[in-house]
């Protein structure tokens, strides 16, 4: 048995000869040739994804135009300036994005930072699990800093502390790429609006994860990992996550599988819908209700049949080609 001219290409780079060592091999051959029409498995395992992100991308839009229908609409398309990834999220996940804004300021080598906060079931304390996407030490620390600001003096001297220590770390040209527009003001801003939020949190401690043990892992990946891990699915009642930059596709379609599979609702304040390679699968993933979600019936379908080269092809899909919005950062807004 060959492959003739025009024959669908066999899933996730298995050559022909390797398949056809086996009866079952050869079978399996024989439907994909029949089923596929001229698209291979992995073509069509990637065109589902896709098409996942682009449904994400209409239920983010859909959001975004029914929050529209409750503010003023010439105020609301100012304040987001025409973005439609922005979600009409309560103002404690916009807090928490800026936290997680502000410990990025508190050492440049943090490009990526995230915080989940936790109440307790007594609602008398809670926890905030901080993260960031390389190992960084000191993130409790500058987190109970911002805590500890009291007044306007306060607010200047922070503020003056962490633009020097971001400038002082990064090339002119790096800092030129990555700050914000009316950078002091934004800090000032964001330092008085987080110190004020944080204050409302009863006996907040915060906890600093240590890695993960999975290179490259994006930091909300690993805060929903821990929280998967210390409470499985027993946690019922909303979480916020706050994240110094908005979700990439692949994070945020993993929180919605979350969500949907497990009652447990992790608030962000939004994505970008762009996808990057060498995305590392978190371990909740291994869950195979959450990875059927994750990855919609047919592509789970595919991934059933070969899952370890369907997970090297989840990690290195990038480029969604027509869903990609353009990008802000979180910590351009309020």
């Amino acid at each position: 048995m060959t492959a003739g001219p025009g024959a669908p290409a066999p899933p996730f780079g298995i050559t022909f000869e390797e398949l056809k060592k086996t009866r079952e091999g050869q079978d399996k051959l024989r439907k994909w040739r029949t089923k596929s029409k001229g698209q291979s498995p992995e073509e069509k395992f990637t065109a589902e994804i896709k098409e996942l992100v682009r449904k994400a991308g209409a239920a983010q839009l859909d959001a975004w135009k029914k929050g529209l229908e409750q503010d003023d609409l010439e105020v609301t398309l100012a304040k987001r300036g025409r973005r439609p990834w922005l979600l009409k999220e309560p103002s404690d996940t916009r807090r928490q994005a800026g936290l997680a804004w502000l410990l990025t300021l508190a050492d440049p080598k943090r490009v990526c930072v995230a915080v989940l906060y936790e109440p307790a079931g007594d609602g008398k304390s809670g926890t905030m699990y901080l993260a960031a996407n390389t190992a960084s030490e000191g993130l409790a620390k500058n987190a109970k800093e911002i805590l500890e600001v009291r007044n306007e003096d306060d607010v200047n001297r922070l503020t003056k502390d962490l633009q020097d220590t971001y400038r002082n770390g990064l090339s002119k040209e790096e800092f030129d790429k990555r700050h914000p527009k009316n950078f002091k003001e934004t800090v000032t801003r964001r330092v008085r609006n987080v110190s004020t939020h944080l204050r409302t949190l009863p006996n907040v401690e915060f906890t600093e994860l240590d890695d993960s043990g999975i290179p490259g892992q994006h930091c909300e990946m690993r805060l929903v990992d821990n929280l998967s891990q210390r409470v499985g699915r027993k946690l019922t009642n909303e979480v916020s996550l706050g994240i110094s930059k908005l979700c990439c596709a692949k994070c945020y379609l993993a929180l919605q599988a979350v969500k949907i599979t497990s009652g447990m609702t992790v608030r962000v304040q939004g994505a970008h819908l762009n996808s990057y390679p060498n995305w590392p699968l978190p371990r909740f993933l291994a869950d195979p209700d959450v990875m059927k979600e994750f990855l919609g019936p047919a592509a789970y379908a595919l991934y059933q049949e070969h899952p370890e080269p369907a997970q090297a092809r989840i990690r290195a899909l990038s480029s969604i080609e027509d869903v990609n919005l353009e990008y802000g950062s979180s910590g351009e807004e309020d």
